[in-house]
């Protein structure tokens, strides 16, 4: 899937709940939380259906595979909300994007980092060296694999 597809929002509930496994309930109280903001709703009361872009597809598949670590959705769509600005993968299509995610905590709070390099053996040392508790790695680019070839096939 090409940068400029990725942000076009041609996917409807159907294709997100099949993409993800996520319930409909689930995804309903997301969005009336705002953790999820469909592409179309940049435009609401339009009488429009809502639909998404494989980006939204993506995160509410990044929500669900924290949110199932036990973070609360809450501090699942923080989480992703660093790491979409700080990676620009919002605001510039063309930027790479992270294929791995890792949450820590320290004595403060969480920390929240990310790495745009395939292979984990080419991220880990230096990420491990810093951790002092236990961490979290999300494997997104292989999650982006499995969404984005869910929403191809269809």
């Amino acid at each position: 899937m090409d940068s400029k597809q990725i942000f076009e929002a041609k996917f409807q509930n159907a294709d997100v709940l099949k993409a993800t496994g996520v319930s409909l309930g689930t995804l309903q109280t997301w969005l009336n939380r705002g953790l999820i903001k469909p592409s179309s709703d940049l435009t609401p009361g339009t009488g429009q259906r809502r639909m998404y872009s494989a980006a939204d597809v993506l995160r509410v598949a990044l929500m669900a595979e924290l949110v199932g670590f036990g973070l609360k959705p809450s501090a699942a769509a923080f989480v992703l909300d660093i790491v979409e600005r700080e990676s620009g993968v919002r605001t510039s299509p063309n930027n790479a994007r992270p294929k791995w995610m890792f949450i820590s905590r320290n004595g403060v709070g969480r920390v929240v980092s990310y790495s745009m390099k395939d292979k984990i053996e080419d991220v880990w040392p230096a990420w491990n060296s810093q951790v002092t508790g236990s961490c979290l790695v999300v494997p997104v680019g292989a999650i982006e694999a499995t969404v984005f070839g869910s929403l191809e096939a269809r």
